[in-house]
């Protein structure tokens, strides 16, 4: 009876250690898919599920201004512009990110650049929570706009047009660049002033281009023959 005990004793805590290694690896697994900050250097996209498989992938949007108005991304045709995600909660990782924004928004905004902050926290950045946040940076609603919307249309936003991951209070550390014909050009670690120079550097040759690149140009054209020939 009491070997009988013994046993039952040691399988309970084996199976407690066990429960206890496998919650650690879990907890250890989120803390280093999320920076500080909430940010996240996870490049996993938003639509890798089976149940997504028949949803057509979007690539334009529209989330909300912090004037309270719908803001479309056509709006942005014919327009350099730079996204970025963040929340205005965010202790730290989101006012640095934004800090650089806001330089380069007093440099490259007269020069045509827009900058693009959707909140990736919409339940607690609403219209006037933006106005409040975008006032602290002195953001021209001209040249750098501040978007809220459903959660999941933002993350899929994020996954779909940019190609980053996206969840509520998680985004990740990146500028991304976009043409003046909607292409995503580049992703930059604003982290590394290298990769912010960068930014700067492809920003300007943007701004000089005046036909979509090489590769978008045979694309147009093979459409082109394609609807001649039918």
């Amino acid at each position: 009876m009491k070997k009988q005990i013994v046993i039952a004793i040691a399988s309970i805590l084996v199976a407690a250690g066990v429960l206890f290694f496998i919650t650690a690896g879990v907890m250890n697994s989120r803390s280093q898919s999320a920076g500080s900050g909430g940010s996240s250097s996870d490049s996993g996209s938003f639509v890798d599920n089976e149940d997504w498989r028949d949803i057509e992938i979007i690539e334009d949007f529209t989330l909300i201004e912090r004037s309270g108005r719908k803001f479309r991304s056509q709006e942005l045709d014919g327009e350099v512009w730079v996204a970025s995600f963040f929340f205005s909660s965010c202790p730290s990782s989101c006012k640095q990110q934004n800090e650089i924004i806001r330089r380069l928004h007093e440099k490259w905004g007269a020069k045509g650049v827009t900058f693009v902050s959707i909140t990736c926290d919409p339940e607690t950045d609403d219209p006037e929570r933006l106005r409040e946040y975008a006032h602290t940076f002195g953001a021209h609603p001209d040249h750098w706009q501040f978007l809220t919307g459903e959660l999941l249309h933002v993350r899929r936003i994020g996954g779909e047009v940019f190609g980053v991951h996206v969840e509520k209070g998680v985004h990740m550390d990146r500028l991304t660049l976009v043409d003046r014909w909607g292409k995503v050009r580049g992703h930059f670690d604003w982290h590394d002033p290298v990769k912010v120079d960068e930014l700067e550097e492809s920003m300007e040759k943007l701004l000089a281009e005046t036909s979509p690149p090489v590769e978008e140009q045979k694309t147009a054209g093979t459409e082109a023959e394609s609807s001649s020939e039918s």
